[in-house]
């Protein structure tokens, strides 16, 4: 998501002088951007992919992932009488699809005949079935979208009316509810729960409460 470390890189791999500068000024940009996505950069994309050239190396690899990006999270920026933003979840979901089952294939081929995988991402692509994107899924903080694309903003379960049951039961620094014993007397109608504890509980298997975390700081890229 951060284009500041890739451009960087990019500058490392540059074959002369004129594309390293190219990819140094695209860092200096990302650094001052308001935004710490991928969004607004397909000029110094394109330039730097002409300065760099065709093949199948590093850098082509990193410029096409970031094009990649760029389309997916200009797409849900735009206008939305644009009819855009479909395309940039389903593009989303997909990609990150195609780069877990990459890795899952590659951790086979090392010999892990079942690999054993921990995800992080947000929680609209880590719940079961459809998200309320209406995309198929695969599977704190967390980042705006439309007006707000980019931007960091305050999200936790500490502000949902919902989790505060749950919070006041948690036990210890971690706790762990497990969820999967609700969905049939949910679907029987033998509990009745608020929502979004139904669509929760179906959506996902459990539930970790954590506590004293602190929101994450942005830019981590920045030299110390």
């Amino acid at each position: 998501m951060r284009p500041a470390p890739i451009f960087r890189r990019l500058a490392v791999l540059a074959p002369t002088v004129a594309a390293r500068a190219l990819a140094e000024r695209a860092a200096r940009k990302s650094d001052s951007a308001p935004s710490r996505v991928i969004i607004g950069y397909r000029s110094e994309i394109a330039e730097l992919r002409h300065a760099i050239g065709g093949g199948s190396g590093e850098a082509a690899w990193l410029l096409d992932l970031m094009e990649q990006s760029n389309r997916i999270y200009e797409n849900n920026a735009a206008p939305r009488d644009s009819l855009r933003g479909y395309e940039s979840n389903r593009e989303r979901e997909d990609m990150m699809k195609d780069l877990f089952l990459a890795r899952y294939r590659d951790a086979q081929r090392r010999g892990e005949r079942r690999p054993r995988v921990m995800l992080q991402f947000g929680s609209f692509h880590g719940m079961r079935g459809m998200s309320p994107t209406h995309v198929l899924t695969l599977g704190g903080q967390r980042s705006g979208v439309r007006d707000e694309v980019g931007k960091t903003l305050p999200y936790g379960a500490d502000e949902a009316e919902w989790a505060k049951p749950m919070l006041d039961a948690a036990v210890g620094v971690w706790t762990v509810f497990d969820l999967q014993p609700l969905r049939a007397a949910i679907h029987a109608r033998v509990v009745a729960v608020p929502e979004p504890i139904n669509s929760f509980a179906l959506a996902y298997d459990a539930l970790v409460t954590i506590a004293g975390t602190t929101p994450m700081k942005f830019p981590l890229d920045r030299p110390r």
